[in-house]
């Protein structure tokens, strides 16, 4: 029983990194991609100002409200500012004002 508990664990670390990989949140680029397809008058500034607005986020720890907030965007689509005002007020407290 002792040889098989390393190679347990080992496929227990596996599948938990196969499922961490597969509950990956959107990406900043696939989020501005379909804004910009489905939702008319979107800015072409979503990827320089969802970049900025992340690197703000990760350097004031706010990484899971930037998530959240990205994936309400995802979520909502085109009413995401009507939709997701909750996500953006608690990225907004946290990570202070939005990039210009």
């Amino acid at each position: 029983m002792s040889r098989s508990l390393p190679l347990w664990i080992a496929s227990l670390a596996f599948a938990a990194a196969l499922l961490a990989a597969g509950c990956e949140g959107p990406s900043i680029r696939s989020v501005c991609d379909d804004l910009e397809a489905s939702c008319p008058g979107t800015g072409a500034d979503c990827m320089e100002d969802g970049g900025d607005l992340a690197d703000q986020a990760s350097e004031l720890d706010c990484d899971e409200v930037f998530d959240r907030y990205l994936e309400c965007i995802d979520a909502v689509g085109c009413d995401w500012r009507i939709g997701c005002v909750a996500q953006r007020d608690a990225l907004h407290r946290c990570a202070g004002a939005f990039p210009d």
